[in-house]
């Protein structure tokens, strides 16, 4: 069983009885959809004094088979709700157990996981194919159901009637359905072309509007105008495209159904085909045809939800079958800080090693600068140390404990990171910095913002701290966002803290002026600092200079 099938049937297992209930419930919505046409034909039947050729109803009154009708009116009705609101509930309670469990599953994925699933932007289209392939699972087996019991039942309610008539309708159905699919999937394939030239039009405006700046410094903007431009009239052409063969299959359809039913009044009154029909007759066999058209569309609905289904199979079974982080490991108390890192090599790509026999260490309460050259492995290594990439060549050591042998969780509660790259929620300024420790006091949340000199910023917002930062933080400047990510580091308070170019965005003054206020707060800690330009402090004990992912240069400031 695949991965994806294994965690659908143990997310839905809750709803199976529901499930079952529906189809009962499906059914008996199908018989008094067939109940309808068979008590209007009945009804008919006595208004022009003639019998209706369905077996055990020729006795009936005309208010008797008035009430048959009016009561699989509403029987239908009551059902119909009833299906619908049951339906609805239970898909609903299956699809939020699987989307909670597909959340879980996806902030447990591993890093290297993660950047993948993320690069093919699997990630961002999961969760509604998630939605689609969980509400066909969940609806298949009463659909299939309620269309088999009433396909059945109108073709022997048919036959009874004319069992001649009743093969040529049965025949001509699926005939007719099968061309009116192939037609649609023609209107599929231009749907699916519109969607694709929609995304990429959006994306198009999207890209130039975040990279405005960009777009206008190197005089980009006529350029940019004339594919946007082209990128729109496509989509329009498309659309045209759409909408024309969309109302030609419309009024094909609606040509066909007509043809149809003349074909049968003819057939039906002449008796070409069988016996000749009475009125009440042929209306009633016209009506169980209607209702025959029901299922046989519901099969070819639930035909093409499966084309869709299967592609969305694909993308969510390789996200579910990505691998998950470890969770094993010893939870420890709280680390000193003392780093020793022996023989420690990585790769990204086979054969193209990034770190080679890494070397060094660091004392609790040291704080050491590491520079290199791009692409010396600074970051990478630091990734290790924080447990986004696991260690396989060489040793980590956190106060003599191999970090392969501590969980995660423990792991990453002794190191606080403020990234090269700043990534902040879009949200306020204090929800930002309050995410690293939510049940942190307003002391602690002030101190925070005090020694990364955000205060030095919010005071000019109108909202403050309040002040939502806007996707990616793109409200606020590169070195106010810098400085909201160490307010957030230091909030987090762990004996470890990594700065991978966290002031790479200061001016010199506020960079000094950090240092200088933190340095109180930092004393205590083991700072690992990665930067190109060396801050105008004496603070670090000693600096460690990378080159192709080795110790090149060590020395004590």
């Amino acid at each position: 069983m695949s991965k994806l099938a294994t965690f659908l049937e143990t997310h839905m297992r809750p709803e199976r009885n529901v499930r079952l209930g529906l189809c009962i419930l499906g059914s008996f919505s199908a018989l008094a959809g067939l109940s309808i046409p068979a008590g209007a034909g009945l009804s008919l039947s006595k208004v022009l004094g003639e019998d209706l050729a369905l077996p055990g109803l020729e006795d009936l009154s005309l208010e008797l088979a008035l009430a048959i009708l009016g009561l699989a009116l509403l029987a239908r009705l009551a059902l119909g709700i009833a299906l619908e609101m049951v339906n609805v509930w239970a898909s609903q309670r299956s699809l939020r157990r699987l989307q909670v469990a597909f959340h879980r599953h996806v902030l447990g994925l591993g890093y290297p996981e993660y950047q993948k699933l993320s690069h093919d932007k699997l990630l961002n289209v999961s969760f509604f194919e998630l939605e689609r392939v969980s509400l066909f699972k969940h609806g298949l087996s009463y659909r299939l159901t309620t269309s088999f019991v009433a396909l059945i039942g109108a073709l022997v309610l048919m036959g009874t009637i004319s069992f001649e008539m009743s093969i040529l309708v049965f025949f001509a159905g699926p005939l007719t359905y099968g061309v009116m699919r192939m037609a649609h999937s023609k209107v599929a394939s231009i749907s699916a072309a519109y969607w694709r030239q929609y995304g990429f039009t959006r994306e198009t405006l999207l890209s130039d509007i975040e990279n405005l700046v960009l777009i206008k410094l190197f005089g980009q903007s006529t350029i940019r105008e004339r594919v946007y431009e082209a990128a729109a009239s496509k989509l329009m052409m498309l659309q045209l495209k759409r909408v024309k063969v969309r109302e030609s299959l419309r009024a094909t359809r609606e040509t066909i159904g007509y043809v149809g039913i003349l074909t049968v009044i003819i057939l039906g009154h002449t008796g070409l085909i069988g016996e000749p029909m009475k009125v009440s007759n042929l209306v009633t066999f016209i009506l169980f045809a209607g209702v025959l058209t029901r299922p046989l569309r519901e099969f070819a609905n639930l035909y093409q939800e499966w084309s869709d289904v299967i592609g969305a199979n694909e993308r969510l079974e390789s996200v579910l079958g990505a691998e998950s982080e470890r969770e094993d490991g010893l939870d420890l108390a709280r680390a000193k800080g003392r780093l020793e890192v022996r023989n420690l090599e990585f790769s990204y790509r086979p054969g193209e090693p990034v770190l080679r026999g890494l070397n060094l260490s660091v004392d609790a309460g040291e704080t050491v600068i590491i520079q290199g050259p791009n692409g010396a492995g600074k970051t990478t290594f630091l990734s290790l140390l924080s447990g986004l990439y696991g260690v396989s060549d060489g040793t980590i050591f956190l106060d003599g404990q191999d970090i392969n042998a501590m969980s995660l969780k423990s792991l990453r509660r002794s190191i606080s990171v403020v990234q090269q790259h700043t990534e902040l929620l879009d949200a306020t300024i204090r929800e930002n910095i309050m995410f690293a420790r939510p049940d942190a006091s307003e002391e602690e949340f002030e101190r925070a913002v005090h020694l990364a000199l955000v205060e030095e910023f919010s005071g000019s917002l109108k909202d403050g701290l309040e002040t939502k930062v806007g996707r990616r933080g793109l409200e606020l400047s590169g070195g106010q966002r810098q400085r909201v990510s160490l307010a957030r580091a230091i909030l987090f308070d762990a004996p470890i803290l990594i700065l991978d170019e966290a002031t790479s965005m200061f001016d010199p003054e506020s960079e000094a002026r950090f240092f200088e206020r933190a340095a109180e707060y930092l004393g205590p800690k083991t700072v690992l600092m990665v930067t190109h330009r060396p801050p105008k402090t004496k603070m670090a004990d000693r600096w460690f200079r990378l080159k192709n992912g080795q110790i090149f240069e060590e020395s004590e400031t």
